[in-house]
């Protein structure tokens, strides 16, 4: 459970003292029978256990016709279902907040203002507090913004590097769980998941039509750019996580040089040349020139004066080399 949550019950249990507790307003859980979950460890469930004798409750370790209130971070429905409750004898369903605001206030707040979280609310919240202490906010690019990281796909320091870069720049992170509240999931828009995850096709063909599967690399784009980045933009196709990983080993080996293209389709193929592991540059080593369309004479220039070896191929080429993951022959794109 939340280690920090008893650091963070806003009430000092000695500085009440014993002429607050004999005025007849203290006495606000008088004839109320609790019952505290154990999904609070013992410390916290000791802390709630005394607000509660403070206000002159009861509290029973076990649910039962008389009990008026349960205490709760999370799993409402659970509850909810007991078979012992009917209509009549239905309890009030909070968490402990609502025993400390009133404890304080001296007065019986709202329950409907303190309904638990869902489990996966719950286990976003724990997390969040457990790992976002010391993370320092660094922008606001990702507020308002929520993000699915598909945990087993990276490392350990991978995962925790993308989930700081999330946080550190205002973005909320869902955590992944097998226990699901339906009624109130709250689901991520963004999904990362890293190149060559075995759940890739699954987690794409189960998301939402409102939901992004992208690469972790569409998390540093942002970053860069100091803003959202729009998918709908064909040029960010290598901010997609890819069924295979990179870079490619033979691609290691290949020099590329862009003669002439058109700028956006330019920034589009020199992230797909560095991301399949190519260089790009223009030099004596440059294996490959890709263009849409070159004379006799500038072929025989780059030649004379680079590499008599270099291939003319076209954009289609390297676009084939990402879809397919391999070095695609190059007869069919030849110019």
């Amino acid at each position: 459970m939340d280690k920090s949550l008893s650091n963070r019950i806003p009430i000092d249990l000695n500085s009440i003292t014993k002429k607050d507790q004999t005025q007849s307003s203290f006495h606000i859980f008088k004839k109320f029978v609790f019952y505290i979950s154990d999904d609070y460890e013992k410390a916290i469930r000791d802390i709630i256990f005394k607000s509660i004798s403070l206000g002159y409750g009861v509290v029973y370790n076990k649910i039962s016709s008389l009990t008026t209130h349960i205490i709760t971070p999370t799993n409402k429905d659970n509850f909810l279902n007991n078979a012992k409750f009917n209509v009549v004898s239905k309890p009030f369903i909070v968490n402990h907040h609502w025993i400390i605001d009133s404890l304080n206030q001296k007065t019986l707040l709202n329950c409907d203002n303190y309904l638990p979280v869902s489990i996966l609310e719950f286990e976003n919240q724990k997390v969040s507090n457990e790992n976002s202490l010391n993370i320092r906010i660094n922008s606001y690019i990702f507020k308002g913004k929520t993000f699915l990281i598909i945990k087993d796909s990276y490392s350990k320091d991978e995962y925790e590097d993308i989930f700081e870069k999330i946080k550190s720049n205002s973005g909320e992170i869902i955590i992944e769980t097998m226990v699901i509240d339906k009624l109130k999931e709250k689901k991520p828009t963004y999904i990362i998941i890293n190149d060559a995850s075995n759940r890739l096709t699954d987690i794409i063909n189960k998301k939402e039509s409102y939901q992004l599967v992208i690469s972790h690399r569409y998390i540093d784009k942002c970053i860069s750019d100091n803003k959202i980045i729009c998918m709908e933009d064909t040029q960010f196709i290598h901010l997609l996580p890819l069924s295979y990983k990179i870079p490619l080993h033979d691609f290691s080996l290949l020099t590329i040089h862009f003669y002439q293209l058109k700028r956006n389709e330019l920034i589009i193929l020199e992230h797909v040349v560095e991301l399949l592991g190519a260089q790009c540059n223009l030099s004596k080593k440059t294996t490959h020139i890709i263009c849409n369309e070159i004379t006799d004479s500038q072929r025989e220039k780059f030649k004379n004066k680079y590499n008599e070896n270099i291939l003319f191929v076209n954009s289609e080429w390297i676009i084939d080399c990402l879809i397919n993951a391999r070095h695609s022959k190059e007869d069919r794109y030849l110019i």
